[in-house]
C-alpha cells in the first residue's frame, strides 16, 4: 500500500515530464511525415547555400559566389549530413528543443503546470515549421526563427537569474552565459542582417553590466570584488563567443579565399562601394533604385581606377540579372550580385583578395570626392544602414502599412500554408548528391501533394485562431501588471521585459520593411503580401511571440507576489 502510495505520488510529481516525452513523440511522427522541397532553380539562394554545404568544395573551389552569404545554415546542412539523420528528424528534433528551452525559461515566472504544458506544446509545434515557405523549403529560413528562439531565451535567462535571489545563480548564469554565446554566433551568420541581435546582446549586457557594477558600489561589505569580477566576465561571455567565432570564421576566410572578411557581397571593400554608390546624388534614385545609373557614372568620372577597366562600366549598367529591374535600372540591392558578374565579365575571373585590393583603391578615391565636394550626398534621404537605400520622407510614410504586414504574418501566421512538394531538384548541378546532406531517400521532381497536407494546414490554422486570443489576453496581463506595479511601487522586471520584446519586434519589423519595399514596389504589392513580408519578415517573430508569452505566463502566475521566493533585488 505505501508503495503505491509512493509510485502515486512521483507519477503527480513528474506527470508533466510524460506529458511532454508523448507531445515529442507526436511532435516526430508528424514531422516525419513532411515532405521538404528542394528549388535548385535558384541559383543564387537555395541552391548556393546548398552548394556551400559540400564544405570541402567549397573551401577549394573558389568562385565569384563563395563570399556572398554567410554559412551559419550551410554549416547546419553540412551537420546534419554528418549526423545521418533525415532533416526531417533533425528539424523535429530542434523544435523539441526549443520547447525544452521554453519551458526552462518561463517556469522562472510561472510554475502553473497547466500553462507549462500548453507552452510546450505550443512552442513544439509552431507552425513556421510547417510552411512551405519558411519550414519546408530547404532555405535558411528554416532555421532562422528556432535560432532565433533560442537567443531570445538565452537572454531571457541571464536577465531572470541576474534580478533573482536565487541560490545557486552564478552556475546557472554561467551555464546559460555559453548558450546565448554560442546561440548568438549561429544565429547572426545564418543571414547577412542580424546586425540587430548583436544590438540586442549589447543592450542586455550593458544593463546587467550596468547592475552589477552599482549593486557592487551600494553594498561594498556585502560583496567582495573577486565576485563581481567572475559576474562581469560571466555576463561578457555571450560577447566573447560571437568575437571569438567571428575571429575564427575570418581567419578560415583568409586562409581559403585571401580576405579576412565574413562576406564581401554586403561587407568589405567591395560592399563599399556599392553602399557608396547609394550615397551619391544622382537623377533617377527612387524607393526603388539605389544606385541608379548616373550614380555609377558619376563614381567612374572620379576614380582613375575604376576607368582602368574599360569595359567595366558597361557592364556594370548593362548586366542582365534575371529581369530584376526598375524602369529598365538595377532594382534595389541586385547591383551587389551585378557587379560581381560584371567584374568576372571584364576580366575574366574573380579573385577574392585582388577585387578587395581594387575596390579598396576606389573607395579611397571616392571618399576623397565626398571630402571635397566633388560628389555630393543626395539632400532630403535617409538611410536607415548604409547598406540600404535612402528614401525620402514621403517613401517613409509609405512603409508602416509593409510593416503591419510584417507584424500580422510574424502574429496572425497570415498566409502560411503547406503544400507537400519537392519541388525542381536538379542533383546535377550540385558538387555531391544533395540527398546525402538531407539524409533522405533520392529527390526526384515528383509532386507529392496530398499526402498529409490537410493535417499540417490544420495545425497552421489553429494557430491562425489561437494567436490573436492570445495577444489580447497578454495585453490585459500587461495592463494588469502595470497598475500592480504602480500600486506596489516597484518596477516589474517581466512587464518591462514583454513590453521591451514588442517593442523590439515592431522596430524590427519596420527596419526589415525598409528593405522590403524596394521589392514591393518593383515585383507588385499582391507578390509581396503573401511572399516578401512573409520571407523577408520573419526575424522579427520570435521577439514578438516571446513578448506576449511572458504575459500569459504572469497570467498564470497566481502567487507572484506573496509566495514566490525569487524577490526582485
Amino acid at each position: 500500500m505505501n508503495y503505491l502510495k509512493r509510485v502515486t505520488e512521483r507519477i503527480k510529481k513528474y506527470y508533466i515530464y510524460l506529458i511532454f516525452m508523448i507531445l515529442s513523440s507526436i511532435r516526430l511522427i508528424i514531422g516525419n511525415g513532411i515532405h521538404y522541397t528542394v528549388y535548385s532553380s535558384q541559383y543564387y539562394d537555395d541552391q548556393l547555400l546548398i552548394r556551400y554545404a559540400f564544405l570541402k568544395y567549397h573551401f577549394t573551389s573558389p568562385n565569384d559566389n563563395s563570399l556572398v552569404k554567410n554559412m551559419s545554415y550551410s554549416f547546419f546542412l553540412w551537420l546534419n549530413g554528418k549526423s545521418h539523420l533525415p532533416i526531417s528528424l533533425t528539424m523535429s528534433l530542434i523544435w523539441i528543443a526549443v520547447a525544452i528551452v521554453g519551458y526552462l525559461t518561463l517556469k522562472k515566472i510561472s510554475t502553473n503546470k497547466f500553462f507549462l504544458i500548453c507552452l510546450f506544446g505550443y512552442l513544439a509545434f509552431f507552425p513556421s515549421a510547417f510552411d512551405d515557405f519558411l519550414g519546408v523549403r530547404i532555405y535558411r529560413e528554416m532555421i532562422i526563427i528556432p535560432a532565433v528562439f533560442f537567443l531570445i531565451f538565452g537572454l531571457l535567462n541571464l536577465i531572470f537569474i541576474s534580478f533573482s535571489k536565487e541560490e545557486k545563480g552564478t552556475l546557472k548564469l554561467l551555464i546559460w552565459s555559453f548558450f546565448t554565446g554560442f546561440s548568438l554566433l549561429f544565429a547572426f551568420y545564418i543571414k547577412e542582417s542580424g546586425l540587430w541581435m548583436l544590438l540586442l546582446c549589447l543592450l542586455v549586457s550593458f544593463i546587467l553590466l550596468a547592475r552589477e557594477i552599482f549593486l557592487f558600489l551600494r553594498n561594498k561589505q556585502k560583496n567582495r570584488i573577486s565576485s563581481l569580477v567572475f559576474s562581469l566576465i560571466v555576463l561578457l561571455l555571450p560577447l566573447g563567443i560571437y568575437q571569438a567565432g567571428t575571429e575564427a570564421y575570418k581567419t578560415i576566410n583568409d586562409h581559403y579565399f585571401g580576405v579576412y572578411e565574413i562576406n564581401t557581397r554586403t561587407e568589405g571593400e567591395v560592399g563599399k562601394f556599392v553602399n557608396n554608390l547609394y550615397k551619391i546624388d544622382a537623377n533617377n534614385r527612387s524607393a526603388s533604385v539605389w544606385a541608379p545609373p548616373a550614380a555609377v557614372e558619376k563614381a567612374f568620372a572620379v576614380s582613375p581606377t575604376l576607368r582602368s577597366i574599360p569595359t567595366l562600366k558597361n557592364n556594370i549598367l548593362h548586366a542582365d540579372w534575371s529581369g530584376e529591374t526598375y524602369d529598365g535600372m538595377t532594382a534595389g540591392d541586385f547591383l551587389t550580385w551585378i557587379l560581381r558578374i560584371a567584374v568576372v565579365k571584364s576580366t575574366g575571373n574573380w579573385n577574392e583578395a585582388k577585387e578587395e585590393a581594387f575596390f579598396k583603391k576606389v573607395n579611397n578615391e571616392i571618399d576623397v570626392a565626398f571630402r571635397t565636394n566633388e560628389l555630393q550626398r543626395p539632400k532630403g534621404r535617409y538611410q536607415i544602414v548604409s547598406s540600404t537605400g535612402g528614401y525620402t520622407i514621403n517613401e517613409i510614410k509609405k512603409l508602416p502599412p509593409i510593416t503591419l504586414a510584417v507584424l500580422r504574418n510574424d502574429f496572425f501566421m497570415y498566409g502560411y500554408k503547406y503544400t507537400n512538394s519537392l519541388g525542381d531538384v536538379a542533383p546535377n548541378v550540385f558538387p555531391g548528391n544533395v540527398a546525402n546532406i538531407l539524409n533522405v531517400k533520392p529527390l526526384n521532381n515528383g509532386d507529392m501533394s496530398g499526402k498529409n497536407v490537410p493535417l499540417y494546414n490544420h495545425l497552421i490554422k489553429l494557430y491562425q485562431l489561437i494567436n490573436p486570443i492570445l495577444l489580447v489576453i497578454a495585453f490585459l496581463s500587461l495592463v494588469l501588471d502595470f497598475i500592480k506595479s504602480i500600486r506596489k511601487r516597484q518596477f516589474s522586471l517581466y512587464g518591462i521585459t514583454s513590453f521591451t520584446l514588442l517593442a523590439g519586434g515592431v522596430v524590427l519589423s519596420f527596419a526589415l520593411s525598409w528593405f522590403i519595399y524596394f521589392l514591393i514596389v518593383n515585383r507588385g504589392a499582391d507578390f509581396g503580401v503573401r511572399s516578401l513580408t512573409m520571407f523577408y519578415g520573419v526575424d522579427a517573430s520570435p521577439l514578438l511571440i516571446c513578448g506576449i508569452l511572458i504575459p500569459i505566463a504572469l497570467l498564470f502566475n497566481l502567487d507572484f507576489i506573496n509566495k514566490r521566493k525569487r524577490v526582485l533585488k
